[in-house]
């Protein structure tokens, strides 16, 4: 299933970045800057109502922190969930002998980009691939 820009809403980590591992800081600002550039709205984990965004037409979750199975059974019918793995701390990644079993999808920072610009050679691609370099 292809991650669209237009279907998806990123969720953000709980943390603000400064108290986010170090190697998850980098990933999370590029999808933070890929949502920007390409209007996909962006909600925090922090707040008590982010499932709304799903109720607009919204039906992929792109979580860049830690998602419950109470987050995941929470979600509207139909909702894919992806859970941006290198987005999250060394001891929050799952190991990957369990991705098979997981309810949500698991994904790079990179990989979502990718997606959400769905082809190359525009300006937005232009200006996201300078941040992934």
């Amino acid at each position: 299933m292809l991650i669209s820009a237009k279907r998806s809403l990123l969720l953000l980590p709980p943390a603000p970045p400064r108290e986010m591992a170090r190697e998850a800081a980098r990933p999370l600002a590029l999808l933070r800057a890929a949502a920007d550039r390409l209007q996909v709205p962006a909600v925090s984990m922090n707040s008590p109502n982010w499932r709304v965004g799903l109720a607009t037409g919204r039906n992929q979750l792109v979580a860049a922190g830690p998602l419950s199975e109470v987050d995941l059974a929470g979600l509207p019918p139909g909702t894919a969930a992806f859970l941006v793995i290198d987005c999250l701390g060394e001891d929050e990644r799952p190991p990957e002998s369990a991705w098979s079993g997981m309810a949500a999808i698991p994904v790079t920072a990179e990989m979502v980009v990718f997606e959400w610009l769905e082809r190359g050679a525009t300006a937005a691609s232009r200006d996201l691939i300078a941040l992934i370099k």
